[in-house]
This record gives structure tokens, sequence and C-alpha cells, in this order.
């Protein structure tokens, strides 16, 4: 029995968590477990990729904090493999939450988790959240994107007024004045999706920090299931898609 689903955000836009990884053998990131919430508590599904996985990497159970991955685990706490990517309320969180558009005190810990990626150093994974769709019907992503050195060179020429250039999945930066493409480092996740980027918005640029510089985006992402593909697919029987 799963009990009556709830959304993990405040918002209620995110109803679901995959956690995953980039394969050193493929280079490719791939979901590894599910996380959802329901009137029973929080529920942890492994992806039928992870099952696969485990046949070299013995130690993935373990690292995701279950003892097997024959069956879906419910408990009443945060899963210990995504506890660690949720924020302590301190001071220069609170700096970060305001450049992540998030209310500080009384941090929305899945929010946060999206944007940033859930990434914590020492760490190689990472986190794509399950969205409900707009008005529109297209799915709305708040994350983080990276830029590479050639666009640190003329890191004073990027402002909120630098313009985001989509095709397919990649994003590029194109400079307020110049016709110069830089790409954008999006998050692994959506080269698993299915579907398209086909806008994107730079809604904020942090100062400098202990934590680097944050460029907060909305990316708009169309298709009729971006969750359709294999990585995401889990064993036959448990939480449906």
């Amino acid at each position: 029995m799963n009990g009556t689903y709830q959304p993990l955000s405040k918002d209620g836009t995110i109803t679901g968590i995959y956690l995953g990884w980039v394969i050193p053998d493929t280079n490719e990131w791939e979901a590894l477990v599910k996380l959802t919430k329901s009137s029973l508590g929080y529920h942890l599904n492994p992806t039928s990729f992870c099952i696969d996985l485990v046949k070299k990497y013995k130690g993935i159970p373990k690292i995701l904090g279950i003892p097997g991955l024959e069956d879906e685990y419910i408990s009443t706490d945060i899963p210990s493999a995504f506890e660690p990517r949720i924020p302590v309320e301190r001071k220069d969180i609170g700096e970060m939450c305001k450049s992540l558009g998030l209310d500080f005190p009384g941090i929305d810990p899945f929010a946060f988790m999206a944007r940033t990626g859930g990434e914590i150093n020492g760490d190689p994974y990472s986190v794509c959240p399950i969205l409900t769709p707009n008005a529109d019907g297209d799915y709305e992503f708040y994350c983080s994107i990276g830029t590479t050195r050639d666009l640190q060179a003329h890191w004073e020429s990027f402002t909120k007024k630098s313009k985001l250039v989509c095709h397919d999945k990649s994003v590029s930066i194109q400079l307020e004045g110049s016709d110069t493409k830089y790409p954008a480092i999006v998050p692994d996740f959506f080269a698993r999706l299915e579907g398209s980027i086909v806008k994107a918005e730079i809604l904020n640029i942090s100062q400098p920090s202990i934590f680097g510089v944050e460029i907060l985006t909305k990316i708009t992402f169309v298709g009729s299931n971006p969750y359709a593909s294999s990585t995401f697919s889990l064993l036959k029987n448990l939480v449906k898609q």
C-alpha cells in the first residue's frame, strides 16, 4: 500500500527527485533511485539501471543507504542518500538562498536541492527533479548552470542582459552587443530527458563567494513525458512514473 502521494516542494511543483551518477564507462548521467513522499513517509525506489549497475559497482546499495535492490523502501526520515544534500540554516547558506531565489530561514530543502543539483563536495552524484507541467504543459526547471573558461575571460561583460540561446538540449550564452556564443554547462540529466529545451532565462548572477558564482536560470523544457527514457524506469509494479 503506497498511501496518498504528496509533493516534495512547498510550492507543489516538485513531486519527486531522482539521484543519478555520470557513469565512468559511458560518461552519461543515469538515474539510480527515485524519491517520493506519501502519507506513509518517504519512498525510495531503485531504477532498473541501478540493478544492472550494481553487478559491476557492488558498493552502490551501501552508498545509497539501502540493504538491497529488490524492493521499495519506506522511511519516516529523508533517506541517507538525500539527507546530506539538504542545507543547514546558517548565515552563509542564507546568502546562497538569496542568490537562488529561495526563502531563508525556512528553506524549502527540495527546491534548494533541485536548484543546486544536490551536489556536495567529494560526492559524484546529482539530482533531477520530477516536475509538474505548467499551464501550457511545459516543464520549468529552475537550476544553476556553469560557464566555460572562454566566457570567464569576458566575465565583466556577463550580465542578466546576456542572452541564452537554446538548441535541442544545449544552451549557449551570448553577451550583450556580441554575436559570439559560449557554451553553457547545464545539469547532466538534461541529456537523458525526452524532449527539447525551448527557452532559457537568466534569473540571477551571484557575487563571487566561498561557493563560487551561482548562475540561476529558468529552463523551459517541452516533451509529452520528459521522464520516459529508460534511465528513469523503475522495478516492475513499484511507484508509477
